[in-house]
């Protein structure tokens, strides 16, 4: 148990962030391993915590080149007691084994599991773009962010422990989950985790309660998100690649998804597609993050097809950038960006 809470990041170093109950994870591994269990195991019985677990500093800090005066283009950080983040990371360990031992998460997503690497869609992409070529046909591609998937407050807790229940997910932890989530209450920081010039304490507001969005900074939320994005269906067509002898149109990570096709109308689809399970999902699309490449794609017809999503029309680009890797398709390998990088640096 300990050993899972010492390879937690916030562990390293001589000091760890503690919430605002004041308890670091080294002050827990201080505490004896069969009273740390029974304490833990406890909890999950009776389907309670502490008062003071249940609280959460909520800090808003601004994104490195944005307006801060925009409430948008802040990062949200939640400050939470490392009791509950330890709970939560032994049932994400639970959770997250079970869901890869059921297949309950789609091998199209990429995000937060063992194993794998930021670069394995980048790649797959790569191959499918490299495919369609020999072949001489188009690939038309659209990349599409979620907003604020993790902490929005369009997204409804209830739907997300309905899901849970739906893909089987059950038991006393997932029920500790959800008390957790129905208990867990917030204090906003005007500060923005800055100290504050006379020396006192952040000023806060008065704690609140939420039964939206998935607990930022815990353990247990990218599982969560994961389980919660599984039921997204991206309807397949004959339009679509072939890798292996599989039928390849979309890949996640995380929040990010790309969606291709060779045909513009079946592209068309799979993001309508997309768009559905959005509005029953209270997600939101990112429009300023919309890019639309095309492949291949003959000269007389470059620069008019167009992907349209929530009425927002997304016009073809050269150039994209998707998980940090960015795609042109003015030039024959797709990765040539970073070809060319790398022959500079051999010629120095």
């Amino acid at each position: 148990m300990k050993q899972k809470i010492r390879t937690h990041r916030g562990f390293r170093g001589c000091s760890s962030a503690a919430g605002l109950d004041d308890v670091a994870y080294r002050t827990i591994c201080d505490v004896p391993d069969d009273q740390l269990a029974d304490l833990l195991n406890e909890c999950i019985a009776r389907r309670q915590a502490p008062e003071e677990w249940m609280l959460t500093l909520l800090v808003a800090l601004p994104k490195a080149g944005k307006d801060a005066r925009q409430a948008a283009n802040h990062r949200l950080i939640g400050l939470k007691s490392c009791m509950l983040k330890a709970l939560t990371r032994l049932i994400d360990g639970r959770l997250s084994a079970w869901a890869e031992a059921n297949g309950r998460i789609p091998d199209t997503q990429n995000g937060f599991l063992k194993g794998r690497r930021t670069c394995t869609n980048p790649v797959i992409l790569r191959m499918a773009v490299e495919k369609v070529a020999a072949k001489r046909q188009p690939l038309y591609v659209i990349f599409l962010d979620l907003t604020n998937a993790f902490n929005h407050p369009t997204i409804s807790q209830p739907r997300l422990f309905l899901k849970l229940h739906e893909l089987g997910a059950r038991g006393p932890l997932v029920d500790w989950l959800r008390w957790a989530y129905d208990r867990m209450r917030y204090k906003m920081s005007r500060n923005q985790g800055s100290a504050p010039a006379d020396g006192g304490e952040n000023e806060q507001d008065a704690p609140f309660g939420s039964n939206r969005g998935i607990l930022a900074g815990d353990s247990a939320s990218p599982t969560l998100w994961n389980l919660y994005m599984a039921d997204m269906t991206i309807p397949a067509n004959g339009a679509d690649v072939r890798l292996d002898e599989r039928s390849v149109c979309h890949l996640e990570h995380a929040d990010d998804l790309a969606i291709f096709s060779t045909s513009i109308e079946a592209l068309q689809a799979k993001v309508d597609a997309v768009s559905r399970w959005c509005e029953k999902n209270s997600m939101l699309p990112n429009p300023a993050k919309f890019q639309l490449l095309g492949f291949n794609v003959p000269r007389t017809e470059r620069g008019e097809a167009c992907i349209t999503l929530r009425d927002a029309i997304i016009p073809q680009t050269v150039s994209a950038t998707y998980v940090g890797v960015t795609f042109q398709t003015k030039q024959t390998f797709s990765f040539g960006k970073y070809c060319t990088h790398t022959v500079r640096c051999m010629a120095r």
